[in-house]
């Protein structure tokens, strides 16, 4: 089937910018209670189509969905893309069980789940601790008459100084992580809906994070090894 130019310009994931998309493979069905006998409503007509960008050959793919109830077309793209989208790093260095909160972090973002984004930052944070063995950390406390002392705390404020104090972190890189702490706790605590611009913030810091910690040493390893041999 072929699509007019104006349907084949979207957005490319590799430059960065709507060009011109070539359709390599399309196929079409159209669901009806005739041939579908589950079918609670008129009709559902489906495409799917493998598209290759011109400007660089990525190829991806396209689905889009009409129906009897909506007739203005769903388009879903994958992998996913966009100017508000934000690309999925890979890290291969990271424990397991992180990589797969930030792709359920960056996956709630794409999706413009506010809330459950932010929650998932603070849970990020909460996990990079874990895995350094940081159990609590020294936080100064303001008592009854203005006096200040530095107890243990276990919190996730503690933690994160337990990170500075064990040399995970540099004591601003600390400062910062404490401010994606109060945008989670200000979800999860009072209902507050984060804006996009401060998610996008929020994550790009806890990627730097995850550089830091984990692929940065791990690439390191790797460079040590192959000057070895």
């Amino acid at each position: 089937m072929e699509k007019n130019k104006k349907t084949n310009r979207i957005y490319c994931a590799k430059c960065k910018k709507v060009t011109a998309h070539d359709i390599l493979c399309h196929e079409m069905k159209t669901y009806t209670p005739s041939n579908t006998p589950e079918m609670k409503i008129d009709f559902a007509h489906g495409e799917w189509e493998i598209l290759r960008c011109r400007g660089c050959d990525e190829v991806s793919f396209r689905e889009i969905w009409k129906t009897s109830e909506d007739p203005y077309p769903s388009v879903k793209l994958y992998p996913d893309r966009g100017e508000n989208i934000h690309p999925k790093k890979i890290y291969r260095n990271a424990p397991r069980r992180l990589r797969r909160i930030y792709r359920e972090v960056i996956k709630c973002y794409n999706n413009e789940i506010s809330i459950l984004c932010a929650a998932g930052l603070r849970a990020l944070i909460e996990g990079i601790c874990k895995d350094k063995k940081i159990k609590a950390g020294p936080v100064e406390i303001t008592k009854k008459f203005g006096e200040k002392e530095i107890k243990q705390r276990s919190n996730l404020e503690g933690k994160i100084e337990g990170m500075v104090e064990k040399n995970h972190l540099t004591r601003k890189h600390g400062d910062i992580l404490h401010n994606i702490r109060f945008l989670g706790n200000e979800s999860l605590h009072d209902l507050e809906e984060p804006i996009n611009d401060e998610l996008k913030l929020a994550i790009e810091i806890v990627e730097h994070t995850l550089d830091n910690l984990y692929e940065i040493p791990g690439k390191g390893e790797e460079l040590h090894a192959w000057r070895s041999q």
